[in-house]
């Protein structure tokens, strides 16, 4: 089997290596505050983005207008957020833990998959919403049928449902994991074999990255490129009026 572990570095439970201890004697003092501080900045996160997140769920749940198509994706996208920071609290707890995972294999495997779920639906939810700023802005008269809020919907089902099959491999894959060259037992990545670890950093890289950026940044340049040429033949409609207005009062 393969391992993966959740972080290829050294903990402080190899305290006992004396060659580690010997190149670098203050490795342990800045592991301790790793093990403070960190849990205290994602606890912080956590905190501060339920209440984010939970507002902006009550806001659009007592809007009394029906939500515009924009309002649904960022609904969406406010409720894939919580199920993340609602798992924040168990990884902040396995650091504090020195990486050992105290919670089970089945919030190893639940926790981790909810981190993937999040990753690709709200990345894919911003595909959608710069899909939609693109349509408004550059194809305004034409796509007015796929600008519904049934289609929204069905696209915000279509994105749960990939976020979901994408995320079935890290569910089946994590579990706690003796790890004997650290001395834990922690939430890893086990693929049963290399081309498993292949195919996920394809699909993570790929799928994950690669094709929401370029989509992204391509429906944003262009949205950006039509409203400055509008806003250049505004300008030149005024100025073309203003010179008309000018002769028309000169004669």
């Amino acid at each position: 089997m393969t391992e993966t572990p959740l972080l290829n570095i050294p903990s402080s439970n190899q305290r006992e290596k004396k060659g580690n201890l010997s190149t670098c004697p203050d490795l342990e003092d800045w592991w301790e505050i790793v093990y403070y501080v960190v849990p205290k900045y994602i606890d912080t996160i956590c905190i501060l983005g339920m209440l984010g997140n939970i507002f902006v769920l009550f806001t659009y749940f007592l809007h009394k207008s029906p939500l515009k198509i924009a309002e649904i994706y960022l609904m969406n996208l406010a409720v894939a957020d919580l199920i993340f920071l609602m798992c924040l609290p168990f990884w902040a707890e396995n650091i504090r833990n020195e990486f050992k995972w105290p919670f089970g294999n089945f919030l190893c495997r639940s926790t981790s998959a909810s981190n993937s779920l999040n990753m690709y639906t709200s990345i894919y939810l911003l595909v959608a919403v710069s899909v939609d700023r693109y349509l408004t802005f550059v194809h305004t008269l034409n796509h007015r049928g796929i600008r519904r809020r049934a289609v929204a919907r069905r696209i915000c089902l279509i994105t749960w449902f990939f976020g979901i099959l994408l995320s079935v491999p890290t569910f089946m894959f994590r579990t706690v994991k003796y790890l004997p060259e650290w001395n834990i037992s922690a939430c890893a990545l086990d693929f049963p074999t290399p081309s498993w670890i292949t195919a996920e950093s394809l699909v993570l890289n790929i799928v994950g990255f690669a094709l929401p950026s370029a989509a992204i940044i391509f429906l944003n340049f262009s949205t950006i490129r039509s409203l400055r040429k509008k806003a250049r033949e505004r300008r030149a409609l005024r100025t073309r009026c203003c010179k008309e207005h000018k002769g028309t009062k000169a004669t």
